[in-house]
């Protein structure tokens, strides 16, 4: 019958159990550090969630705002192209003399380049 060396067997073992311990020691301080670290990454968290619930209202406020200036805006150039309607309907040949003139106006500008 074939003998097997018991000091190869107890050597293996006690490599095994010294990397089973060094193992263990590791995830005790990966543990230990990950509880540590812990707060600060929940401080961090929390600011950049409330950092970004500020950039996000500020946001919504400022979108709100150039809506109600743009549906502002669009009311200014109606009432603008209806009081321009009623001039020319009023007085078509003035209307006319105006846009004859502010072309030659312009025309002149553009030339004088």
């Amino acid at each position: 019958m074939p003998t097997t060396d018991t000091s190869a067997s107890r050597g293996n073992g006690g490599i095994d159990k010294t990397i089973e311990h060094a193992s263990n020691s590791l995830h005790h301080t990966i543990d230990k550090l990950s509880e540590a670290a812990r707060p600060a990454a929940e401080k961090v968290a929390s600011t950049a969630h409330s950092a970004l619930d500020k950039i996000s209202h500020v946001a919504s406020d400022a979108s709100d705002r150039l809506g109600s200036t743009a549906e502002h805006l669009n009311e200014l150039q109606e009432r603008a192209m209806e009081n321009m309607r009623g001039t020319v309907r009023a007085r078509p040949l003035v209307a006319l003399g105006v846009a004859v003139a502010f072309g030659f106006v312009l025309s002149r500008f553009l030339n004088g380049r």
